[in-house]
Parts: C-alpha cells; structure tokens; sequence
C-alpha cells in the first residue's frame, strides 16, 4: 500500500499495488499516478500487506518529498500587438527562455504573425530550439527544429515533443527561420515596460548573431513546457507537525508506535504504570524530522493499565495503552 501525508499528517493520497513474487532482501519499483496540485512536504509510505507472514514491521519505509509546481507556458509579451520586425529568408530570430527547474523537457511553441495589407495567406517557417553555447551569450547550435505551414493574424503552434528535447542547465532559445518571402508581415510583439531585452537576432548575410534591441521590443513566441522530475528530495524545509500514536491501544503484547517530529532530536519513549513508575524503556535514540515507526517488546510485562510517554526536544504526548494477556 501507498499513503501520502501531507505536513499536517493528513492522508491526501492511497493506492495498492500487487507485486506477484519479491524474493528476500530483493528490490523492486513501483510506478503511481499521483496528481499533486500544490507545493509543499510529504511523506510518501509504502508498506506491504502480507498476512501471518512473521515479520513484525513488515518493511515499512517513508520518504521526505517536496513538491515543486512550475509553470508550463514561458512567455514575456502581452499579447497586444505594438511592433513589427523585418526578417529575411534564411535569418533566425531567437527568443531567450530560463525554466525554473531542471529537468525540462520541451513540449511545444507557438508564435504570432501580423499581416498588414498583404494577402493573407499561409507560409511556411522552420522552428528550432536552440541551446546556450553560443559566444558572449548568443544563441548556440540548433538541438531540434521542425518545418512548418504557418498562417497569418494570429497564433501557430509548433508541436516539438516528438524530439525530445531535454534541458538540464542554463537557458535555450526558441526561434523561427521563414522559408518563404513575407512581404507585410511582422511578428507579434510586446513594447511595454518592464523590457526584457532578450531577442536574438542572426543575420545570414555577415554570419553572425546580433542582440536586437528594437524600440525594447521582443517577439510573441511563447514555449510549453514539461518537468519529467517535479519530485525532489535534495531541496526539502519541512516543517513536519510533532505526533504520537499506538495501535491497537487494547492488546495481548503487539502493537505499533508511531511518531513524528518537527526537528532532528532524541526521542525516548517509556511505559509506565498508573501511579507513574517507569516499567519500561520501549525507545531511546536521536531521529530525523519526520515520520517513525516501531514495534516495541512488551512480552514480560504483566496484564494491566498503563501509560506510554514520548518525550523529544519540544515535544510531550502520553498515550494510554492496555494489556490483556
């Protein structure tokens, strides 16, 4: 079984599983489809569902994940059209994109195109993603590029997952090359403050690229993109809520202790009897922040009514706990 807890201990998510034969001490993965909507910690709990197989904890095993949710669609134009560009056949234009995070698998782009008393009609350009290589932060070698049939006055999309494009660091640059003269046409721009000053643009004639600065103008080019691994477990500041549980709090000797704590510590956990003598020491170590488990041995103590008590560095709970024999 597969639970979820969020930071306040509330189970968001569960799901089973069944694995035909694991073999001792061998290894295995599980794939779940958990659609998580909102940033934060977790705690992510497998544990097996065998019955009367002798094994007291059952290999049960939490992980610490945080969640980090992105946005798929990078953009730095209004969508108002307030400028136009000249671009010959066989020139690049490049737009200049940094995703949040990393991984980041390209999907898709798209682009604007204005036509101003010329024909509407279709066209056709190249589309490229370009990586980060370039000299004095130009734009650098093509790492994927698709031909494709383009309209005027208004939006066309480019679907490039086809190609898989990955990227692991830095920036990369969406552009388009026209294969065909565009005579009136202009792309789609955005002239408004704050300016980004993040367009490229390379002159096929002196074989060079350019920074272009036209009137603080940058294009209508927006990228969608994907994040394969929006699960990390090396950035996490959990802010765990301090628990104490047992279960069953009625047995004949086995039962389950579970705690979690806000912070790394000791914990030490003890039994005692009504009047508060201490019977027993059942926990006694220093711990991570988060969620714990354990199954303590309580075989020589007597039938009878007593108390379990967690004590760690801020933290105090006491759990009432019976014993039938």
């Amino acid at each position: 079984s597969i639970d979820v807890f969020d930071s306040l201990s509330q189970i968001i998510f569960c799901d089973t599983h069944h694995i035909d034969s694991l073999q001792h001490l061998q290894e295995d993965t599980i794939s779940f489809q958990w659609y998580c909507t909102q940033n934060g910690d977790y705690i992510v709990a497998l544990q097996t569902l065998l019955l009367n197989d002798c094994m007291k904890d059952n290999d049960t095993s939490f992980t610490e994940a945080h969640i980090l949710s992105y946005p798929s669609e990078f953009y730095y134009d209004d969508n108002t059209f307030e400028a136009g560009l000249g671009i010959g056949i066989e020139d690049i234009f490049a737009l200049e994109f940094t995703p949040p995070y990393y991984p980041c698998c390209i999907e898709s782009f798209k682009i604007h195109m204005e036509s101003f008393g010329g024909p509407v009609d279709t066209f056709q350009y190249i589309a490229m993603i370009l990586d980060d290589d370039g000299i004095l932060g130009a734009p650098g070698t093509i790492i994927g590029q698709d031909t494709i049939t383009g309209v005027y006055n208004g939006w066309n999309s480019v679907n490039l997952k086809q190609l898989g494009i990955e990227i692991d660091s830095g920036c990369f640059y969406a552009g388009y090359s026209p294969l065909m003269s565009l005579p009136n046409v202009t792309l789609h721009g955005d002239r408004d403050l704050p300016f980004v000053y993040l367009s490229w643009y390379y002159r096929q004639s002196t074989n060079e690229w350019v920074r272009f600065s036209h009137s603080n103008y940058d294009p209508g080019i927006r990228v969608f993109v994907d994040y394969p691994n929006a699960v990390s477990e090396d950035v996490i500041n959990t802010n765990f809520k301090n628990l104490f549980s047992i279960s069953p709090s009625v047995s004949n000797g086995k039962f389950k202790c579970s705690f979690s704590t806000s912070k790394d510590c000791r914990v030490d956990i003890a039994l005692y009897s009504l009047d508060g003598r201490k019977i027993k020491c059942l926990f006694g170590d220093y711990v991570k922040k988060g969620f714990h488990n354990f199954y303590p041995n309580i075989g020589s103590v007597p039938q009878g009514i007593y108390f379990i008590r967690l004590r760690c560095a801020n933290f105090e709970a006491i759990e009432k706990f019976i014993i039938i024999r």
